[in-house]
């Protein structure tokens, strides 16, 4: 009996030493991520760019994230999620470092390609990770977003009244050097030898884990007895002489998946519909409807001031109705009340506060709700490819939107925004409907 105490509170004090590491370093990444447009006129200034090299910044940016998470999933499932999370976070530092140490334009490029890159990266490897870390992992997620909201908010605020010149982003780049730095070495010592964070896909002659002992090749037999006590199905027919791993490629497996083409469907739209308010919504408040700058910044703030204080005031109610309902709900309301407010105009545009608040939740459980449509060897593979698939629509939205809103005004290429918010609901309820799930959290 003292023994299963003291291994409890053992697991209880590891998992809060994980929650602090990653709010550290959730609070960092928030922070990193927004500098690109806080600090985006002091290197107008500073490098003497024109407006496509100042777009080229945000451009590299998403193709940071495309590679990042196309290949950080499956590197992941191939080393081990202790050793994908640590080199990412490396990666993420080294980025930090490049901004620290350099004062050149090309230099900036590179570490904006890796420090966002491996900071979407570094994202979906908390998801993946959060069901093998916490008790409740749905409220841990979302509670860690929070924490990068804050971060991301802070830096809009607070660090953007700051950025006035090269050494406010050198003095902020120090900052997020010791934080990486920090977290890194507190993340290697406490993850090492947890058996959970290892990798578990086994090959001819490889380990079981990256610290476990020896295992010959598994054979058929015995992935599907694993399969079947995941999913409660019996009679599963038996694969013979090779790992499934060893026969067909990851991302074969996932092409043939129904619900992998789904997700990146869910997301793809998604993005375009929060990302929009982001990217456009200043820019429409501005030049389409003539609101003084100040008031034009207010909206997307709205917005993204309802998701940040969602996360943190919705996240218990994850544990309680579960991922698929929790999802149906807020994602109904907030497509809902985004459209209200599009559709009403520039006197309802205070809804966007309502609107961010129901799709606050969306994203980190969607992205936990990957899980359950893949098996556990997979997981890591499918979420990188759907992710940075989803990447795509985002990319080729921003590259088009431009020529769209010369074509057709401002009034109807908006509208884009809230139709892709109700695609993305609209798939969602496909997944929801006819998706084969295949275990749970």
């Amino acid at each position: 009996m003292e023994e299963k105490k003291a291994m409890r509170a053992k697991i209880e004090n590891g998992a809060r030493s994980y929650y602090v590491i990653l709010g550290l370093l959730m609070l960092g990444l928030g922070c990193s991520d927004a500098l690109r447009g806080v600090f985006a006129p002091v290197f107008r200034e500073h490098f003497a760019l024109d407006a496509s090299q100042l777009s080229l910044i945000i451009t590299v940016s998403y193709g940071g994230n495309f590679i990042f998470m196309l290949l950080g999933g499956r590197l992941s499932d191939r080393v081990g999620l202790r050793r994908a999370f640590g080199g990412a976070l490396l990666c993420w530092t080294g980025a930090e470092t490049v901004y620290l140490l350099t004062d050149h334009y090309l230099a900036l490029l590179l570490g904006v390609f890796f420090a966002m890159g491996t900071s979407t990266l570094l994202n979906m490897l908390m998801n993946v990770m959060s069901p093998r870390l916490f008790a409740m992992p749905g409220a841990a997620i979302n509670i860690l977003f929070f924490i990068q909201a804050i971060g991301t908010t802070f830096t809009q605020g607070g660090i953007g009244r700051l950025a006035t010149s090269f050494l406010a982003w050198k003095i902020v780049s120090l900052g997020l050097f010791l934080i990486g730095v920090v977290t890194l070495i507190a993340f290697a010592r406490l993850s090492a030898g947890d058996a959970s964070l290892q990798r578990e896909s086994v090959g001819r002659g490889e380990t079981s884990t990256e610290t476990g002992k020896k295992d010959g090749k598994k054979t058929g037999g015995e992935i599907d007895k694993k399969i079947d006590r995941e999913t409660g199905q019996k009679g599963k027919k038996k694969m013979e002489g090779e790992d499934l791993i060893e026969r067909e490629s990851f991302y074969r497996i996932l092409l043939r998946m129904p619900a992998f083409w789904i997700f990146i469907f869910i997301f793809g739209f998604y993005f375009i519909g929060e990302h929009g308010v982001m990217n456009w919504m200043n820019i429409y408040c501005r030049d389409g409807l003539g609101m003084s700058a100040r008031a034009a910044a207010l909206i997307p703030s709205l917005f993204y001031g309802g998701i940040m204080l969602g996360r943190l005031l919705f996240a218990p109610l994850i544990t309680r109705l579960k991922i698929h309902k929790t999802l149906l709900i807020f994602l109904v309301f907030g497509t809902g009340v985004y459209l209200l407010a599009f559709i009403l105009g520039q006197q309802a545009f205070f809804l966007l506060l309502a609107a961010g608040l129901g799709l606050s939740v969306i994203y980190p459980t969607m992205t936990l709700c990957i899980q359950l449509y893949f098996h556990r060897e997979l997981t890591t593979t499918a979420t990188g490819a759907i992710m940075s698939a989803g990447t795509l629509f985002d990319i080729g939205f921003n590259a088009i939107f431009g020529f769209v809103l010369a074509r057709v005004g401002y009034g109807m290429g908006m509208m884009i925004l809230p139709l892709a918010m109700c695609l993305s609901l609209g798939t969602y309820v496909v997944l929801f409907r006819w998706g084969e799930q295949v275990r749970e959290l």
